[in-house]
């Protein structure tokens, strides 16, 4: 997870200024044996989301 410039495809599909912040969310997703199956990039307005990780 970083704090990354929106592009202005990015900026366009959030409704956002070109070059306004973001956070990019990298995830891996694997399967039972460790192996990656999926990776998704998800960007979030900094103004209206926030971000909580809870470990137990």
């Amino acid at each position: 997870m970083k704090a990354v410039l929106s592009s202005p495809e990015d900026a366009e599909l959030l409704g956002l200024e070109v070059g306004a912040p973001v956070l990019a969310i990298d995830r891996i997703a694997t399967a039972i044996d460790g192996a990656p199956v999926e990776w998704r990039r998800s960007l979030c307005r900094t103004d209206e989301c926030s971000y909580v990780n809870t470990l137990r």
